[in-house]
């Protein structure tokens, strides 16, 4: 059961390994989050660039107890914090994470170090062995690229390759050769391509929605409609191969990282907490 601080006489940074280990009531977390964003806000500068210090602190712990909930519960707190507008840019430099403040973390945090968020986050995930803390990660990560401007990059990049494809997609012998070379993509489990759909233009369908879709999407800067049309996308896929690679770049998940239902779940995430 999440455990009440307010009475141990834990300092904020000690609250936050407590919220990553075991997890915190609701109060005592945005008490917790509120205290460090505040104090880290005169070490990094402003209250948004001390909540992604919060964040990469936070996941680190949470990640290395395994705890999924305790993850999504701290995203959902210190994400509303971070702007998802033009602000973003002033958050881009590196942070300098003050001596004695994580000793617990596991991936190169190291005291007085130089933090680069984006870059962290993606060590993190590939030393996270816990499903539940990967989605928090990845939210963190698609809700990051979201900001920046490069998942709109990333969806003008899968259109344009969608549309080559569809272009010659009337040929059956390409489309046939089009299977044979997905087969040999490094793919999640249960995520092989279905050789009827191939020779079927069941295929062509499924991409031709997905590329309507993304286009839909493509200049939106509004965070909530782009991962309301996100949540309903992974919504409508059932047995995804490309498509899925797409989805893990246009998120800026490392390739493989994830199966659908790990996307669906960062998906979900990323618009709840943008929700908030």
């Amino acid at each position: 059961l999440p455990i009440d601080t307010a009475s141990l006489g834990l300092s904020p940074s000690e609250q936050l390994w407590a919220h990553g280990a075991y997890g915190l009531t609701e109060e005592s977390l945005s008490t917790c989050v509120s205290s460090l964003v505040d104090d880290l806000s005169r070490d990094v500068g402003t209250k948004p660039r001390a909540a992604r210090l919060v964040t990469l602190l936070g996941l680190s712990a949470a990640s290395e107890s395994t705890s999924g909930w305790a993850a999504q519960e701290l995203l959902k707190h210190t994400a509303r914090l971070i702007p998802m507008d033009a602000g973003y840019q002033s958050l881009e430099t590196p942070m300098v994470v003050r001596p004695g403040l994580a000793p617990w973390t596991p991936v190169s945090l190291m005291n007085g170090s130089s933090v680069d968020f984006s870059p962290f986050l993606h060590k993190l995930l590939s030393a996270s062995k816990s499903p539940g803390v990967n989605v928090a990660i990845g939210a963190s990560i698609a809700l990051d690229e979201f900001a920046s401007g490069r998942m709109a990059q990333h969806i003008a990049e899968a259109c344009e390759q969608l549309e080559d494809w569809l272009r010659d997609s009337s040929s059956m012998i390409f489309r046939v050769n089009s299977w044979r070379e997905l087969r040999h993509h490094h793919l999640p489990p249960g995520a092989s391509p279905h050789f009827a759909s191939f020779i079927s233009h069941h295929a062509v369908e499924n991409r031709q929605a997905f590329h309507d879709e993304l286009a839909d999407m493509q200049n939106s800067r509004d965070v909530l409609q782009v991962m309301d049309k996100l949540c309903m996308l992974v919504s409508h896929l059932h047995h995804p191969c490309l498509r899925l690679e797409m989805l893990e770049h246009i998120l800026g998940l490392d390739s493989n990282s994830f199966d659908l239902e790990e996307v669906t779940g960062v998906v979900k995430l990323a618009f709840q907490v943008a929700s908030v």
